[in-house]
């Protein structure tokens, strides 16, 4: 299992684009993904569950990848949050 810290800078915070390519990039990876914000959490891939969690701009979440491909995932994933949120 590994953690991922990322403090969103897009000033929408992490709205349906970037939901969605979130979701579709957890989708490729043999591993369960999920994003953890305060005391909230969702599956990511599950586009409206990520979209409900409304993060904001400057909130910090943590990433949490699971199974075969996890460093994959997380080296991918640190890529996505770092250009997309």
């Amino acid at each position: 299992m590994k953690k991922l810290y990322h403090r969103i800078k897009d000033p929408l915070g992490l709205h349906a684009r970037p939901a969605a390519k979130l979701a579709e990039l957890a989708r490729s990876y043999a591993c369960r993904i999920t994003i953890h914000s305060e005391d909230r959490s969702a599956v990511a891939t599950r586009i409206v569950d990520v979209i409900e969690l409304g993060i904001r701009h400057g909130e910090q979440i943590c990433i949490i990848v699971n199974g075969e491909q996890e460093e994959a995932a997380c080296q991918a994933l640190i890529d996505f949050c770092q250009k997309y949120l």
